[in-house]
């Protein structure tokens, strides 16, 4: 498999974004892949403190679970079951911390959290905010992820169109994100089978104002992986965006996809099926990208490829 990911500041004065892709090996067949974007709110230290924040009490609790008698004793798809309940839940628990430690800190802010998780042949996205993923299987490229923004809730209900107006005057408008009083509502989707070819997932800056469209486009004319995210980076900020950007592109390895898909729970929501053509391969620019081999190592619960770095939400 290949990741590559990329965090600029673009035009704010801190990068309050933070971003991580782990894998934590439990076995010589086994691990868990998570990679996680999250956007800091707030300005200045208080985007960075949450969104840093996020990132850490979500690994530290993956881990305990894969480290506990329960995840280990289990069987295959029991393991997967306490993954997909572990993912339900977390973000409640990370609120909570959240707003307990900006409490204590004195320092007011949020972040958006989201998290794709790979086990076998089982894929878990959740989110809580709009921070997005894409997911492109075969010809079908679509969100997999809810954006829980105004904007987004008017599309839903009718109220106005994508690329209106009144739909970028609501962009900005979150709905859900952590570090909150109040309990949050998170999105979460389980499929079945990692028959895919690409996982994009990023901050609301990355994306800026491109339809699913113009990001299909995107990735049909950058035949290198490497530079796509640059590409889509500089896409964006040439529509207008000035928030930090910060994105993770996931590729499978193609000779070990699997025969079949199943998919439990993938109902694209509220985009329309874009048809794609076969991806081209990929050429390797050092620098800009970074491969994580699943055949590198078998240590159990050895953390790899871990990134961290502050941006800014508004």
């Amino acid at each position: 498999m290949a990741v590559y990911f990329n965090s600029e500041i673009n035009k704010r004065s801190s990068n309050e974004d933070s971003f991580c892709n782990i894998e934590f090996r439990i076995n010589h067949e086994a691990s868990v892949h998570v990679m996680a974007v999250a956007d800091g709110m707030g300005g200045l230290s208080g985007g960075r403190f949450y969104s840093r924040a996020a990132i850490r009490i979500l690994n530290e609790k993956l881990l305990g679970l894969i480290m506990g008698e329960e995840f280990l004793g289990s069987s295959l798809p029991e393991q997967t079951e306490l993954l997909e309940d572990f993912c339900s839940g977390i973000f409640q628990r990370i609120n909570q911390e959240l707003y307990t430690k900006g409490l204590n800190a004195g320092i007011k802010g949020g972040t958006t959290l989201t998290v794709a998780l790979l086990f076998w042949h089982t894929i878990i996205i959740a989110n809580c905010g709009d921070s997005p993923v894409y997911l492109r299987k075969g010809s079908r490229f679509a969100l997999a992820s809810e954006i829980q923004n105004a904007a987004w809730q008017m599309v839903k209900q009718g109220r106005t169109e994508e690329g209106s107006l009144l739909f970028y005057q609501n962009k900005t408008r979150l709905l859900q994100y952590l570090g909150r009083r109040e309990p949050v509502s998170p999105h979460t989707r389980v499929m079945e089978d990692r028959d895919m070819d690409f996982l994009l997932l990023g901050t609301d800056g990355a994306f800026g104002n491109l339809s699913a469209g113009q990001i299909r486009d995107l990735i049909e004319a950058n035949h290198s992986r490497e530079r796509f995210l640059a590409e889509l980076f500089g896409a964006a900020r040439s529509g207008g965006e000035e928030d930090n950007q910060t994105a993770i592109l996931f590729t499978p390895d193609p000779g070990k996809k699997a025969s079949h898909t199943r998919e439990r729970q993938i109902n694209y929501p509220d985009i329309e099926t874009i048809p794609v053509s076969p991806g081209q391969g990929d050429s390797a620019v050092p620098g800009q990208y970074r491969r994580v081999s699943s055949g590198l190592g078998f240590l159990r619960n050895r953390i790899r490829g871990f990134k961290d770095t502050g941006g800014r939400r508004l």
